[in-house]
């Protein structure tokens, strides 16, 4: 009997706050340093080993074999306000720099086919507290490795196919939660991880010498994790258990156009759908004694993206953009370990070509928001929550052959 209700109290907690989930589309949506120039805009004009990510028929843009290496650093700072027996508290984050690795490499068969395989995280916020908190840590990351190819039909037309295998992880500790109700006498460390399967197409399609439209779409995942929980009761250990679910990563759905007005300037627009609301239920299984199912309530939710490139020299080139994205987690399940919030970002960047081999590219976004979350029954942590991001990008690409 013992085990069971703590398996319950494990299993609850689990299926809450894994909505962290809706909140690991970064601000900017961007990958690559020169997308994080632009803020994100790419799916029309991609050049380098972000098309993995945006694009798979941006290979065809690769004129020679290629390899992109680079790393990516996120700061994340978030406060969240509240009320407590009359007073007015609050609370940080703990601050600390995020690496996430990107890369790719690409060569082209012949005139209309290139292969290749690209490696990005997408996913990788989270928040962290010190001291006396109910909540502790929570963290969901996406790591991903993308096989992909594209054919070029014409020389108007391209298209795209990729792979998308996925490794997630899961962090989660702090105060134990039975449905949308936080019990602070119990609380919990969980970590699972898991590898997940999915796929994309892409097109790119040149209307004439200064326009170009793009479109994408990436197919949703669903990763089983597989891990361990520790419950405590009253500060003391409960023993540890063993842990498995299933957790929904969105697909997602993205229209860019490009219009390069004279042999400088590019400037590129797009518009991203991620179909959070598609996952209906999360499931779990605490050991051999139980398996959960408990309904979600996200919602989709949307980006938008305009960014500007512009050659000053043969050598150097400036980038710079502006965006925007909506919330998927609704407000009664936004906890501060999930701090999801509607937010615009802006971002430069910078590009140097000292010879035809050697590409050197600087990318940064910041974004930010706030969300008041009301005092309702049955929400998780009412309160006022305040996001800062910013996002470091650096990468060096090698080209090969003639």
């Amino acid at each position: 009997m013992k085990k069971i209700t703590i398996a319950v109290f494990m299993l609850v907690l689990l299926t809450v706050n894994s909505a962290i989930a809706g909140g690991v589309n970064r601000v900017s949506g961007s990958v690559g340093p020169r997308a994080m120039g632009m803020c994100g805009a790419q799916i029309a004009d991609p050049v380098d080993a972000s098309a993995f990510y945006y694009n798979p028929a941006g290979l065809s843009n690769i004129k020679r074999t290629s390899l992109q290496l680079g790393m990516e650093s996120i700061i994340a700072e978030g406060t969240y306000q509240w009320s407590e027996c009359g007073r007015e508290l609050s609370k940080n984050s703990e601050g600390g720099i995020i690496p996430l690795p990107f890369g790719g490499f690409s060569t082209r068969l012949n005139d209309r086919l290139t292969i290749g395989a690209g490696w990005h995280v997408v996913g990788g916020l989270g928040s962290k507290y010190d001291g006396d908190f109910p909540w502790k840590e929570g963290m969901l990351s996406l790591t991903s490795l993308v096989p992909a190819m594209a054919y070029r039909v014409n020389n108007e037309l391209s298209v795209g196919l990729s792979l998308n295998i996925g490794y997630a992880q899961f962090i989660n500790a702090g105060s134990l939660q039975l449905g949308n109700f936080r019990l602070d006498m119990a609380s919990m460390e969980a970590e699972a991880d898991g590898i997940g399967l999915g796929g994309g197409i892409g097109i790119l399609y040149r209307l004439n010498d200064q326009w170009t439209v793009g479109a994408s779409y990436s197919l949703p995942m669903e990763v089983r994790l597989k891990g361990s929980t520790k419950p405590e009761l009253l500060g003391l250990p409960l023993g540890k258990y063993g842990m498995t679910a299933s957790v929904y990563f969105p697909g997602r759905l993205g229209l860019g156009l490009k219009f390069e007005p004279n042999n400088r300037l590019r400037i590129l627009a797009d518009a991203n759908w991620y179909d959070y609301s598609a996952a209906k239920q999360m499931t779990a299984k605490i050991g051999e004694l139980l398996e959960y199912g408990q309904k979600l309530n996200w919602h989709d939710n949307f980006s938008f993206h305009l960014g500007a490139e512009y050659e000053l020299t043969e050598k150097w080139l400036l980038r710079s953009g502006v965006c925007w994205h909506t919330a998927a987690i609704p407000r009664e399940t936004t906890t501060p370990t999930a701090p999801e919030v509607d937010g615009p970002g802006i971002s430069f960047g910078l590009g140097y070509r000292p010879n035809d081999n050697l590409d050197f590219d600087l990318g940064y976004t910041y974004g930010w928001g706030k969300r008041e979350v009301e005092k309702h029954f049955g929400f998780l942590a009412p309160g006022k929550y305040e996001v800062d991001v910013h996002v470091i990008s650096a990468g060096v690409t090698w080209k090969f052959g003639g």
